[in-house]
C-alpha cells in the first residue's frame, strides 16, 4: 500500500466526485425482506467499502482487514463495527442479482456530468 498521505489524497478526492447518501434509498433494498436477528449494517457503509475494493483492487478477504486502516477509517466514517469478509460478499451479491449496481451506476454518471465530468454526445 502507499503512505497514509497518498491514500488520504485520492480518497479526498474521491469523497468530491461522489454523493454517497442519494443512493440510501436504493442500497437500503438491499435489505428488504431481510430475517437476520443481527442488525444490517450501513448500506452506504457497505457501498463505500465496495468502492474502495474497487479502487485498491482489494478482494472481500483483503479488504474486510485493511478497512480498519486509519485512512480508510476516516472514509467510512469512523464506523463502531466492521463488517466481515461473508458480509460484504453477501451485500455484493445481493447489489448483483437485484441490478442495484447498475442503476447506481447510471445515477453516479449523472453525478460526473453536473461536475463537468464524462462523455459528451452531440
Amino acid at each position: 500500500m502507499d503512505d497514509d498521505k497518498e491514500i488520504i489524497d485520492d480518497l479526498m478526492k474521491f469523497e468530491e466526485l461522489w454523493d454517497y447518501e442519494i443512493f440510501r434509498d436504493i442500497l437500503e433494498t438491499v435489505y428488504l425482506g431481510s430475517n437476520k436477528s443481527r442488525p444490517n449494517f450501513d448500506p452506504v457503509l457497505m457501498f463505500k467499502i465496495i468502492i474502495l475494493e474497487i479502487f485498491y483492487n482489494f478482494n472481500d478477504n483483503k479488504i474486510s482487514k485493511w478497512i480498519k486502516n486509519p485512512c480508510f477509517k476516516c472514509f467510512l466514517d469512523y464506523p463502531e463495527e466492521y463488517p466481515v469478509e461473508s458480509t460484504i460478499w453477501e451485500f455484493k451479491e445481493k447489489l448483483t442479482e437485484n441490478k442495484i449496481m447498475d442503476i447506481i451506476w447510471q445515477i453516479h454518471q449523472k453525478q460526473l456530468k453536473s461536475y463537468g465530468f464524462g462523455l459528451n454526445h452531440d
